[in-house]
């Protein structure tokens, strides 16, 4: 028996919405902000990003990740390149802008082109049983083995803050981002805080009640030219 066969003993310990909720939350705050500071205009960009996602066709969190680099990087390129015409009189702020909407396209473009390889072989392994089984069980395996890190080392009490607990505000791990608990952006292949655009409109995210300028602050990143 194997490391995996001994390893997946035990049921699944993850679902998969989980991994779609996650990539959901970084999503939203990688997302830039929508043009008017009302809940109906961030719940239209949430909601036109989750279409976008789906329509890409995910089947796991791995393609999740992608799908929503895919849509992040285009959602930046959109907006430098109207920042481009907004900053129109000043052609250097202008050229540079729209430099960085190319680059978020060429980013999407091959984000595309690399799900679209990891669905082909996703499907090859689909078609052939034995291959299938074995991906399965590395799968869950692999799943198992990381779930353990996540626990305590014996004698060690879970520090507060601690990511994996739930808040100890009272308030609901769904509805609760703090801003310190988020991983960089760079974790979706786009980092939108290097652009030599100016991305932020002092808005305020109703939800996460997190602008992107104090976004930014928080990451320790300048702000854009004036």
């Amino acid at each position: 028996m194997n490391t995996f066969t001994q390893t997946v003993a035990n049921p699944e310990p993850f679902s998969p919405a989980e991994a779609f909720l996650e990539i959901m939350r970084v999503l939203r705050l990688a997302l830039p902000a929508p043009d008017k500071d009302t809940p109906a205009a961030w719940a239209r960009r949430d909601r036109g990003a989750i279409l976008a996602v789906r329509a890409l066709l995910p089947e796991n969190a791995a393609e999740g990740h992608m799908a929503a680099q895919i849509v992040a990087a285009e959602a930046w390129s959109m907006d430098c390149m109207r920042l481009a015409h907004e900053r129109r009189r000043e052609p250097t702020i202008a050229d540079k802008c729209r430099a960085q909407a190319m680059g978020m396209m060429r980013e999407a473009k091959s984000a595309t082109r690399t799900l679209l390889r990891m669905q082909a072989a996703r499907r090859a392994i689909e078609a052939d049983p034995a291959a299938a089984e074995r991906a399965e069980w590395i799968e869950h395996g692999v799943g198992r083995m990381m779930e353990a890190g996540l626990a305590p080392e014996a004698g060690e009490p879970e520090a507060a803050g601690e990511v994996g607990n739930r808040p100890t505000d009272g308030q609901d791990e769904e509805t609760h981002v703090a801003v310190s608990d988020v991983g960089p952006v760079s974790d979706f292949a786009i980092n939108p805080q290097d652009t030599p655009c100016e991305t932020g409109h002092g808005l305020r995210d109703p939800i996460q009640g997190v602008s992107v300028e104090e976004e930014r602050k928080a990451r320790g990143a300048a702000p854009g030219p004036r």
